[in-house]
């Protein structure tokens, strides 16, 4: 219950970015969400696969420390990415089309 808690919490960290994708792209937006698609269907296609092959070597442990380290590299990944934020611009008078 413990884990599962755990991984609900850290999961929710990567949410905005289905808001921040299209910010990045504004021509793009279908692209930008589809490209954030693609990365989260990839990540669940490939999850079961990363554990048969751990599984038998690591064990229940080495399991979570593959996927604790992954995530690790996931956050430091998300430090490289920069939105352009307008400056002195009302966040009302924002057009959000």
């Amino acid at each position: 219950m413990v884990a599962a808690l755990l991984f609900a919490c850290t999961i929710t960290s990567f949410v905005p970015m289905g808001a921040i994708f299209p910010m990045m792209e504004p021509e793009h937006k279908g692209a930008a969400v589809s490209v954030q698609n693609l990365g989260g269907g990839l990540a669940n296609f490939a999850a079961p696969d990363l554990a048969t092959l751990i599984l038998p070597l690591w064990g229940f442990a080495g399991v979570v420390v593959v996927y604790g380290v992954l995530y690790y590299l996931a956050a430091i990944m998300t430090l490289i990415i920069h939105v352009n934020q307008p400056k002195g611009v009302p966040a009302a008078s924002l057009s959000m089309h």
